[in-house]
């Protein structure tokens, strides 16, 4: 009984950290991006990422219209683009730490008024999220363009370093329909995953600032599937990290 008694206490102590990654995990997955926790609606048909026939009606009445597809990847095919995404992971998933977290003002700091043609919609919200183990400074802030709703959330990970495997775990990845055909890409030289959900006109994107900052952003009536791609561009993240990442080398 001890040891079982031992695990219990581990996983407990486990426990708000993991809590911790899941806040940073906002925009992963989903429509979501710490609001609503939306999800896509599910596709009909037979499971994306699959291959071979429909199956065709038992004696239950089974066909393929009522099998949902599951979120699937697959890797990328190979490129320039895929083996420097993979040099981005690689340094990604050297889980650095940082002795402190960058200051409030800092943080807010990408988070103006304005974001091109965008007007901010209320005040900056900051908090800073903590263990007994490790925290996470975030800052969000919402705008809109017409009908277009945006939310932008920047996370300082310094201290927390899983949190940046929200963006490394997919960058050389392919993803099916249901997580918004999930892709990975460079921002201003910074390793970033896209997604795009069409039914729901919705773009998402997150980015790694200098190996550290998470930037999230979330696009409702999005024009295209660029369309958050482009809010992270009007970003003036000079506050934290140098306008431009270096795109490291293939492996």
């Amino acid at each position: 009984m001890r040891p079982a008694r031992v695990r219990s206490c581990r996983m407990a102590a486990l426990r708000p950290m993991v809590m911790l990654v899941a806040l940073a995990a906002g925009c992963t997955d989903s429509c979501a991006c710490g609001e609503s926790g939306e999800t896509p609606k599910p596709t009909q048909g037979v499971a994306a990422g699959k291959t071979g026939s429909s199956p065709s009606a038992g004696a239950g009445g089974a066909t393929a219209a009522a099998e949902i597809a599951q979120p699937s990847w697959q890797p990328a095919p190979d490129s320039e683009l895929t083996r420097q995404l993979a040099a981005a992971k690689a340094v990604l998933e050297t889980e650095r730490t940082y002795e402190k977290l960058a200051t409030d003002k800092a943080l807010r700091g990408p988070l103006g008024d304005r974001l091109g043609d965008l007007r901010a919609d209320g005040e900056v919200s900051s908090t800073v999220r903590e263990d007994s183990q490790a925290q996470l400074a975030v800052a969000a802030r919402n705008y809109k363009l017409g009908d277009k709703n945006v939310r932008v959330k920047i996370s300082d990970t310094g201290l927390l370093p899983n949190a940046r495997r929200v963006v490394s775990n997919r960058l050389t990845l392919l993803g099916n329909a249901t997580v918004g055909n999930e892709r990975g890409v460079f921002v201003r030289g910074y390793p970033a995953v896209l997604a795009h959900y069409p039914e729901q006109r919705v773009s998402r994107a997150s980015v790694v600032l200098d190996n550290r900052y998470l930037v999230q952003v979330m696009v409702r009536n999005a024009s295209d599937a660029e369309d958050a791609l482009r809010v992270i561009e009007q970003l003036d993240w000079t506050a934290v990290a140098p306008k431009q990442g270096k795109i490291p080398s293939e492996k």
